[in-house]
C-alpha cells in the first residue's frame, strides 16, 4: 500500500543521507525527501481517518504520534 511505501521511504531517506553526509547538500535533500514521505504517510492516515476507514480514534493519535 501507499502507506507502506511512504513510511518504508521516510527511513531509507534518512539512511541514504546519512551515507552521503560528507556532502552537505546532499545530505541536506535526502533529509528534506524523508519530510517529505512522513508528510505523505501522515496525510493518508488523515484520510483513512476522515473516511472511517481507520475508525480507532486512539490508533489514528497513535500513528499520527509516531
Amino acid at each position: 500500500s501507499q502507506i507502506r511505501r511512504s513510511s518504508k521511504s521516510v527511513k531509507s531517506n534518512i539512511v541514504e543521507g546519512f551515507g552521503r553526509r560528507r556532502y552537505k547538500q546532499e545530505f541536506i535533500k535526502f533529509l528534506t525527501y524523508s519530510l517529505a514521505s512522513c508528510d505523505e504517510t501522515t496525510a493518508h492516515l488523515d484520510t483513512l481517518y476522515e473516511t472511517k476507514a481507520l475508525k480507532d480514534k486512539d490508533k489514528c493519535r497513535y500513528f499520527l504520534a509516531e
